[in-house]
């Protein structure tokens, strides 16, 4: 399927004084991704029925976000992959702001009409926010990133045991605890009240 897969994380100490801190931003990022849903669709309604138009605003934001941060452009299943191997030579705020942005692009490309789903831009985000904060923390990079990936997905889809049971293609069984956790802090904590449909 194309799915990254991540080798075992060191758990320790300090993975662990980070996992409710990073669970937390994994679930912000969530958060965006309903933000940027929601104006999208607004956008979408007030374009009305110009498809073009539509598909071109969306060309354009993103030339525009992935001229700054170029990963922003894939759909990141291969993304993923290379970020294993050179996240240390991407600046963490590069990393975080890729996540970040990554996750309000997705919708905003589907509502203007776009075709494609949000499943993998959002492991995606995860892993770029993981490896981003990995590297701020000196956290275990795996750890960060199974638990912000967990966190961003369960914001999203509001189903821990879903969003666990999908990333154990991705991540060793061994860290399915702290996934969780993450994950449910992620779906628990109720949306602010604009974001709700």
């Amino acid at each position: 399927m194309g799915m990254p897969r991540f080798e075992s994380a060191e758990v320790g100490n300090l993975e662990l004084a980070w996992l409710i801190p990073l669970a937390l931003v994994g679930t912000v990022c969530g958060w965006l991704y309903f933000v940027s849903e929601h104006a999208s669709e607004a956008l979408s309604h007030a374009i009305g029925d110009c498809p073009v138009v539509k598909a071109m605003l969306a060309g354009l934001a993103l030339a525009i976000c992935g001229t700054v941060l170029p990963y922003t452009m894939f759909a990141g299943e291969t993304q993923a992959d290379v970020l294993m191997e050179t996240y240390l030579t991407i600046p963490a705020g590069v990393l975080i702001a890729t996540g970040l942005v990554k996750a309000m692009l997705t919708p905003a490309l589907i509502n203007l009409g776009w075709r494609g789903g949000h499943f993998f831009p959002v492991i995606f985000s995860g892993v770029s926010l993981g490896y981003g904060l990995a590297i701020l923390t000196g956290a275990d990079p795996v750890f960060c990133v199974a638990v912000c990936t967990a966190s961003t997905m369960g914001a999203v889809m509001r189903q821990p045991v879903m969003v666990v049971g999908l990333l154990l293609m991705c991540f060793p069984l061994k860290g399915i605890v702290c996934m969780i956790i993450a994950a449910a802090i992620a779906a628990g904590a109720p949306l602010p009240k604009p974001l709700r449909n």
